[in-house]
Order: structure tokens, then sequence, then C-alpha cells
């Protein structure tokens, strides 16, 4: 993954992601990354684990919206493909999450019973409760897209010592 401007950070995306494959051994992969994070200047910390490995920025520079970055190795005949998948922490990622799931089925409940009440001949001005379930939708997808914004100086960090450990550009 190229990491773009801050000003093309893909609306799309709230937890990028990036595949390679590269010429090191998971073995060789997990020496570097261990070398780099037990540099006393790392601006990184993390661990790196038998298949996969997390990195995050230090405690005492973390804030709510501090990404972390997730990596996978799978050993191939000549070498490792790497999938890394940047994301808030679990626990902010599970709230927005839950207030998606809390929105859809507020909506799948709304619309039922406005409709049912319709076809029943009946005052069916729950299904006014549509739009701003809506609105709250977009509202949360907005909240996370700026969450992301604001920790994007943190996805380069992470980015760029993940880079410089390996040695290879994503």
């Amino acid at each position: 993954m190229k990491v773009p401007p801050k000003e093309e950070l893909s609306i799309r995306e709230i937890r990028p992601r990036f595949n390679q494959d590269v010429d090191y051994s998971f073995e060789e992969l997990k020496e570097l990354l261990e070398t780099a994070l037990a540099e006393p200047n790392s601006p990184v910390t993390g661990k790196v684990h038998r298949g996969y490995a997390s990195f995050f920025i230090p405690l005492k520079d973390q804030h709510y919206w501090s990404p972390q970055l997730s990596v996978t190795f799978e050993e191939l005949k000549n070498g490792t493909h790497i999938r890394g998948l940047y994301g808030p922490k679990p626990s902010v990622w599970t709230m927005l999450m839950f207030f998606y799931a809390l929105i859809g089925f507020a909506s799948i409940v709304v619309t039922i019973m406005g409709f049912g009440l319709q076809s029943l001949n009946k005052d069916g001005s729950i299904l006014w409760a549509l739009p701003f379930l809506i609105a709250a939708f977009f509202s949360i997808y907005a909240v996370g897209y700026f969450g992301k914004k604001k920790g994007y100086d943190e996805i380069v960090t992470i980015h760029n010592f993940f880079e410089n450990a390996i040695g290879e550009e994503f």
C-alpha cells in the first residue's frame, strides 16, 4: 500500500489494507521486525508471533483514534506473503459495529412495522423515523472516517516503520 497524501485518503476504506510477497522466510522477517522493535528510538511498539504480528503507537502517544497494524504471514515456497490491515483499536471497532447493527436492526423493525400498519390501513407514520436512522448511519460512518483522518499521521508512522524494518516498499 502506498500511503496516499492526507487529502487523498480514500473515503471508502475505514480500514486500509495491503498485500505483498517478499523473498524473506518467516524466520528472517521475524528477526528483522524484532530487531527494529528492540531499538531504543523505535516509534512503534508491537509483538511478532508465529504467523502474525501487531504494531501500535507507544501508549504514551496514543489517543482514542490511534490506529494499529495487524499483519499476517503466510509462508510460500520462495518467501512469505504479507497481509496488513490498519484499523482502530478493537474496542473502537466493536463500538462502531455495535452502532451499525443497532441502526440496521431499528431500520428493519421500523420498516416492517410501518408497512405492516399501512397494509392494515392504519397510521404508518413510524416510517418517518427511517430518514433519521439513515442520517444516523451516515453520521456513524463520518465519525469513523474522521477518526481515521485524525490517526492518519500515526498510520504513516507505523507504515514507514514496517517498510524500513523489512527493507521493502508496499
